[in-house]
């Protein structure tokens, strides 16, 4: 049985574009910063197939652009990708409300302060 998780980007981790606290990556969707020679959002995909998520929602807003380019729909990273896309930012709750449609019963939730997969 495939998980899924959600979040504030099935996984919904979101509006991981718009935060400007990342300088001097604010160029950069916070999701697509280097972390260990890979961006972020690699290092995500693999905790969560490692626990058979496999169903991600991606919550985009300012430069989703670069994380769609780089992603797809998550087939190259053994995921499937669904993107939610705000056009302005809607917190936590807003933003799984507008991934209403992606989501059934159960999922979880991510922000963007996400440790277990360093430690």
């Amino acid at each position: 049985m495939r998980g899924k998780l959600a979040r504030d980007e099935g996984c919904y981790s979101g509006r991981w574009g718009s935060d400007q606290t990342a300088s001097p990556y604010v160029q950069h969707p916070k999701i697509m910063i280097p972390v260990l020679n890979r961006p972020f959002f690699e290092h995500l995909t693999d905790y969560l197939k490692k626990h058979n998520i496999t169903d991600i929602i991606l919550a985009v807003g300012k430069l989703s652009e670069q994380i769609e380019h780089y992603s797809g729909d998550g087939s190259k990273f053994g995921v499937s990708l669904a993107y939610s896309t705000e056009d302005f930012p809607m917190g936590t709750a807003g933003a799984v409300k507008n991934a209403e449609r992606f989501l059934d019963d159960s999922f979880i939730v991510f922000t963007e302060i996400f440790s277990p997969i360093l430690t």
